[in-house]
């Protein structure tokens, strides 16, 4: 075996390790993206069956563009990007989550688009209550229970 082949052999190996190690951390851990954007590996995974959702045209969905997103089929989980890019807004969601995340908006936005706070205060208090970060706290990167808990809030909080 040459020098050029132990090389190529030891970068492939590492390539290798490198996804597995990004694949598994997305799959035992509640971040569903593997990779980024500037990388152009992004893969994002299914939460519900733990295999890579495909980048398609939100007309699947719609019936019309809407631009992109990421769709789990089997599952019927999707969620947007952010405008221009391939970075996902939150987690995937499938119907239930879907429902629930509307409900959440739907207390909470209140909160700022009647100018009762700005839209910061707004999320500075909710990530408060919950005990998150600022950069965690994000309805798209919510569960059904952390949606639950943020109608609950509001309503205490109304």
């Amino acid at each position: 075996m040459t020098r050029l082949d132990t090389a190529i052999r030891k970068y492939l190996v590492s390539d290798i390790t490198s996804v597995l190690f990004r694949l598994l951390r997305a799959l035992f851990s509640r971040k569903n993206v593997i990779g980024t954007e500037s990388e152009g590996d992004m893969v994002v995974i299914c939460q519900y069956c733990k295999k890579p959702a495909k980048f398609v045209d939100s007309k699947i969905i719609y019936g019309k563009s809407y631009g992109m997103i990421y769709l789990c089929k089997e599952c019927n989980a999707y969620v947007g990007v952010h405008k221009g890019t391939s970075r996902p807004l939150g987690i995937l969601a499938n119907a239930e989550l879907r429902e629930w995340k509307k409900k959440a908006h739907a207390s909470f936005d209140p909160l700022w688009k009647t100018k009762l706070m700005t839209r910061r205060e707004a999320y500075e208090w909710l990530a408060k209550q919950m005990g998150k970060s600022l950069e965690k706290c994000h309805i798209g990167m919510f569960d059904v229970s952390e949606c639950e808990q943020v109608v609950d809030l509001v309503t205490q909080y109304n």
